[in-house]
């Protein structure tokens, strides 16, 4: 029992290092004027900022659960209901610390890849070319343009 719990505390502290670290390396980075975060309206954000919380509240929950373990007294009494309850409630929210952050750490991913696809270059966009207007006062190469994006 006590190699198992200092097993999963050194998981449980890494979890928690990793965790906290994304926590103030916002993905999207922090707009200059106002000081919040670029991509606080999106969804993905919501999501990975609370996996993030929920990721490094349960680890520290389970670094907390594996510290009484090893600081016990390992008195016959305690074998019966306190280690095994201890141990139960320490792997179960490990378990919750890696499922969030694994979770956190893929929105994060797929928030970053889709918020910068949707900033792609637009050559209608970048030539100044207004899509609505008629195509018949565009150059035949616009056109040409329009049609294949059409």
């Amino acid at each position: 029992m006590k190699n198992t719990a200092n097993s999963c505390m050194l998981v449980a502290t890494i979890i928690a290092t990793v965790v906290f670290s994304a926590a103030f390396s916002i993905p999207g980075g922090i707009a200059d004027k106002i000081g919040a975060p670029n991509f606080v309206k999106e969804t993905a954000f919501l999501i990975f900022a609370i996996s993030d919380g929920v990721a490094l509240f349960s680890s520290s929950t389970s670094m907390l659960m594996f510290l009484y373990i090893l600081t016990s007294q390992y008195a016959e009494n305690d074998f019966l209901k306190s280690l095994p309850l201890k141990l139960m409630v320490g792997l179960a929210s490990l378990f919750i610390s890696m499922t969030s952050m694994i979770s956190g750490g893929s929105r994060n991913f797929s928030a970053e890849s889709y918020i910068s696809a949707k900033k792609t270059y637009d050559p209608i966009e970048s030539h100044g070319l207004n899509v609505n207007a008629p195509t018949e006062t565009l150059p035949p190469q616009s056109r040409m343009c329009l049609y294949i994006l059409t």
